[in-house]
């Protein structure tokens, strides 16, 4: 199963880079274990698949935005766990992603974006779910 580095979420992609930079590194010492610096010393191959993440925020502009910008790093379920937080922390969160991390949301979705993070994030319902379903 082929990974794409979008569909992963920010701590899955590290870790994906992570097994790789071990693969690599152990990929290159090979050859020296082989020759007797490491006697008794065997490489296995081993098959590590990393889940891929399903949930997105649905469908319309604002879900859009979010499944676009957001879901590069986040999970769906890493955003509904928030605790409650007010449309001025949505937006210095927003604006912290995009200033210290890099996120690709241009500066006229930050509003919109913070609203509906804002009402999706205060409803009793969806944070239950999701802490849930993360348990």
């Amino acid at each position: 199963m082929a990974v794409s580095m979008r569909t992963l979420s920010k701590p899955r992609w590290l870790m994906f880079g992570m097994v790789v930079a071990v693969a690599c590194a152990l990929m290159a010492s090979r050859a020296e274990c082989e020759d007797g610096l490491a006697p008794g010393f065997k490489l296995k191959s081993q098959k590590i698949e990393l889940p891929v993440e399903k949930q997105t925020f649905g469908t319309g502009p604002e879900a859009d935005a979010a499944n676009a910008h957001c879901l590069t790093c986040h999970s769906r379920g890493m955003i509904d766990t928030q605790p409650p937080m007010p449309l001025a922390v949505w937006k210095a969160e927003i604006n912290k992603m995009r200033s210290a991390f890099g996120c690709s949301a241009p500066e006229e979705l930050v509003d919109s974006l913070s609203k509906f993070f804002e009402h999706l994030n205060n409803q009793p319902a969806t944070r239950q779910e999701a802490r849930a379903a993360h348990r």
